[in-house]
């Protein structure tokens, strides 16, 4: 790998671990990783599943769970240790989209891609996000990667993986079926292998996972929800033409009517850029595959698609786009990717979280200091949702609190729901209260 790529690659760290404890959440997702690690190193429990999935009663793999494990360990049940493990997965992630854009096209559009990956605001705010759904685009690339490489049976433990990672993973398993390799169904059968935890699981728990499925299929529940096909299918092109214009232009817009007008731009500038191309029959295929798959996919979901569950189109949009860049004028191209590099570097080290595990430490150092050593209780004054975090790091600091203590503290989040005075730390306010 040559030494200036090496150099992008290294800078796309930087930008993933700047402030990576004031950007980091310690929200739901976070919340659920840090008690499911604790019951394992600390409590010794082995579990046989990950976590829940939004539509309830249905779990994934505990794999990923298992992974974040060996950081939690080193890094002494500290959180963050979690965020620091995905930005270091970000790497591989980058060395992928470069050595699969080069495989699929030349080394020009490798470093563009490889640019575009590296610097753009919202695959930052992706890669150094813990979620189970982090590792899709690796997971995607990886597969991208085995298909150009002819090496089909490696794919088994990949696919197997997506089990650990999120419903919207899975999209892969259908996604690599549209190429020939051989041996697909030695391929299938290490697939089952990785969801064995989950089969056991349901037995042992009287299929309460399967049961949950046909509940939610046939109840009816479906029908609370946009399942109009034609409407889900614009919604769902929508979203991600919508997510693939925030990766190149980091820009949050509220208002509707100049989303629409920039989701219709964007949308005609793929049209006209991918019918002047010239890709390859096989090149078209692997687009087509990476975006009509998962859109088919999730448009026969009948609940909501949120913008993550497309990540797995995201590095192929990235170096097709990047393909496209590298066949206009050089001046023009070198003008597009400077100002690409240049905005989406200042959006990522001007971006607040005033709720951030950082400032959820702060908080909870606050209260500890300022008890003195001595018992306290904590009561919270929250928006629904924002209580996230708070019990895992008292725990982590070792200082619970308890309900029979006199010194009292109110936790209020977000600060500004009320006038009472307290310290503020981001937008996390701590006021006192003696009994």
């Amino acid at each position: 790998m040559k030494r200036w790529v090496f150099l992008i690659i290294l800078i796309g760290f930087i930008l993933r671990i700047y402030n990576l404890e004031k950007l980091a959440g310690m929200d739901f997702d976070q919340d659920v990783a840090a008690w499911w690690i604790k019951q394992f190193l600390v409590d010794h429990k082995i579990s046989l599943i990950g976590q829940e999935i939004s539509v309830g009663g249905i779990y994934i793999a505990p794999l990923f769970f298992y992974f974040l494990s060996i950081f939690y360990f080193v890094f002494r049940m500290d959180p963050l240790a979690a965020n620091i493990a995905v930005s270091l997965i970000s790497v591989i992630t980058m060395v992928l989209i470069y050595k699969v854009a080069k495989l699929l096209f030349d080394e020009k559009v490798a470093v563009i891609a490889l640019i575009i990956y590296a610097f753009s605001f919202q695959i930052n705010f992706y890669d150094r996000t813990t979620a189970p759904s982090n590792l899709i685009m690796l997971l995607s690339l990886t597969v991208l990667y085995l298909l150009l490489n002819k090496k089909g049976l490696l794919l088994g433990p990949v696919l197997g993986l997506t089990l650990s990672v999120s419903p919207a993973a899975m999209v892969l398993i259908p996604q690599s079926l549209f190429f020939h390799f051989k041996k697909k169904f030695i391929i299938l059968a290490i697939i089952v292998l990785f969801a064995f935890p989950l089969i056991f699981f349901d037995i042992r728990h009287n299929f309460m996972v399967t049961k949950r499925i046909f509940q939610l299929i046939f109840s009816g529940q479906a029908k609370n929800e946009n399942y109009f096909l034609p409407t889900k299918l614009i919604t769902n092109i929508i979203t991600l033409v919508q997510s693939f214009r925030q990766q190149i232009l980091p820009l949050i817009i509220y208002n509707d009517f100049v989303n629409a007008l920039l989701n219709l731009a964007t949308t005609i500038v793929i049209t006209i850029s991918f019918i002047k191309s010239g890709f390859s029959a096989f090149q078209r295929k692997i687009l087509f595959v990476w975006i009509l798959v998962p859109l088919a996919f999730f448009t026969l979901y009948p609940f909501h698609v949120p913008e993550y569950y497309f990540l797995s189109t995201f590095p192929v949009a990235i170096i097709f786009f990047a393909a496209f860049l590298s066949r206009i004028d050089f001046r023009i191209m070198t003008l597009i990717i400077t100002a690409f590099m240049l905005t989406n570097t200042w959006q990522i080290v001007s971006n607040k979280y005033d709720f951030s595990m950082y400032y959820k430490k702060q908080a909870i150092k606050y209260i500890i200091d300022k008890s003195g050593g001595q018992p306290f209780k904590v009561n919270y004054n929250i928006v629904a949702g924002q209580d996230n975090g708070f019990k895992y790091l008292f725990y982590w600091s070792g200082h619970e609190p308890s309900i029979q203590a006199k010194e009292e503290y109110i936790i209020t989040v977000p600060s500004y729901i009320d006038d009472v005075p307290g310290e503020v730390f981001g937008k996390i306010k701590v006021t006192t209260k003696n009994e």
